[in-house]
């Protein structure tokens, strides 16, 4: 009966060795053991200390410190130029409000606040539209127009027959109103 156990033990250590041969064998084949790993599992089995990883080259920590130096200068230059934009935009709004200031009878976004919307209007539409307010009025909104647009409202002012009663009959002191707002547009060009 020992003989038997014997014989079934060193049956089953030569199918756990041929297991075990034909594992190895299956992963050098398949690439999972080359030459430097075998190395190190070697050192890790005599119990040596892995070796230090390699460091850097400098060469490559130079280079890359310098594309990282050069996108920061071109960051910084393009932040100082937008500092200089709004510094820029702030000096022009202090400008405009100071002359807002000194100034509050003729306001400087008038002109051009009304200009999209008259621009889309023939010279009858725009005359009928501003014939409403004063003379300077007048005159700063034909200065937004397109200047085709703003000779064709002054054009319309002179021929016009249905506006003869209102721009070419002289008033107080002999001036028309047509007059008085060609001499107010004058003024501001």
């Amino acid at each position: 009966m020992i003989a038997g156990l014997w014989r079934a033990w060193s049956g089953l250590w030569g199918v756990l060795g041929a297991a075990l041969v034909a594992s190895a064998a299956g992963l050098f084949a398949a690439g999972a053991f080359d030459g430097p790993r075998l190395a190190a599992a070697a050192r890790s089995l005599r119990g040596e200390a892995p070796p230090a990883p390699a460091a850097a080259a400098p060469a490559e920590d130079e280079s890359v410190r310098r594309q990282h130096e050069a996108s920061l200068a071109a960051r910084r230059a393009e932040l100082d130029r937008l500092e200089a934009r709004v510094l820029a935009g702030l000096a022009r709004m202090e400008a405009d409000r100071s002359r807002a200031v000194a100034s509050p009878a003729a306001p400087a976004a008038e002109p051009t606040s009304a200009a999209p919307v008259l621009a889309r209007l023939d010279a009858d539409g725009i005359v009928d539209v501003l014939k409403g307010g004063d003379d300077a009025s007048f005159a700063r909104a034909l200065r937004g127009l397109r200047p085709s647009l703003a000779a064709e409202v002054i054009e319309a002012l002179r021929s016009d027959p249905a506006l003869e009663a209102e721009f070419r009959k002289p008033g107080a002191g002999g001036r028309t109103r047509r007059d008085r707002i060609l001499d107010e547009f004058r003024k501001g060009s």
